[in-house]
């Protein structure tokens, strides 16, 4: 029976190799998931978690299940959207482009059809997403992290990488020894490729923060990318508030 399963329903893990102690936690985490293990931290379309095994703290995100014509593909010739998230966050984590470590991913499919997948990564310490940044003009730090998102943003585009969700709530921030760090999650939608003044530019139009801010992230990036300092101010107004405005 067991053989019949792995045949019609298979199933693909991944772990880390020093996480290799999780594997049995990790065959196991369907069953986990479905009997509520776990503290749910975002439920829309896709399930976020916080679970904790062996003193590990991870945040575990079940994608939801595509539609019909994707289950077809997803099952035969594309990565799952959580693979992408590991494989992503590995590469980002190489160029020091900190992503919360990645543990590991899981997929089933149901005969030729993608069924479900995982993604496992370390619980980030930082307190702040970019929304704190936009909700509390008076938040403590707020220039700094102003500045690191512009940097880092600019540090991206360089490596050729543009994130496609790159919205407040994927961006987390918190101050380490006077420092500003930056994390981005939410990696399994990514394009690739040159990126230019406008393209890069375009790419902060979902961080809706008033003039003042955008033109502190605006010259960071300019500075960082050697571009113009007041073309980059005024292309990143023109996308934000196009974006506002729909």
């Amino acid at each position: 029976i067991m053989h019949y399963a792995k045949i019609f329903h298979p199933r693909t893990t991944h772990l880390s190799a020093q996480y290799s102690h999780l594997e049995y936690w990790l065959k196991s985490l369907p069953v986990r998931w479905n009997n509520g293990e776990g503290q749910v931290i975002h439920n829309r379309r896709n399930e976020l978690r916080h679970m904790s095994f062996y003193g590990i703290d991870m945040v575990v995100k079940s994608f939801a299940l595509p539609n019909f014509i994707n289950r077809f593909v997803y099952g035969i010739f594309r990565k799952s959207k959580a693979q992408r998230s590991f494989e992503y966050a590995e590469q980002l984590n190489r160029l020091g482009i900190k992503s919360p470590t990645p543990i590991a991913y899981y997929t089933e499919r149901c005969g030729l059809l993608f069924s479900r997948s995982y993604y496992i990564s370390q619980k980030s310490s930082c307190r702040h997403t970019f929304y704190d940044v936009i909700n509390n003009p008076s938040l403590e730090n707020r220039d700094s992290y102003l500045r690191c998102v512009g940097r880092m943003t600019a540090k991206i585009h360089d490596a050729g990488i543009y994130p496609l969700d790159y919205s407040g709530g994927n961006i987390l921030l918190d101050m380490v020894d006077s420092t500003p760090q930056f994390e981005l999650v939410d990696l399994n939608r990514m394009a690739f490729g040159n990126i230019d003044i406008d393209k890069g530019c375009r790419g902060f139009e979902r961080l809706n923060v008033e003039h003042e801010a955008l033109s502190i992230m605006a010259r960071e990036y300019a500075r960082v990318r050697n571009f113009d300092e007041d073309r980059c101010v005024e292309l990143l107004q023109k996308y934000r508030w196009s974006k506002h405005q729909k």
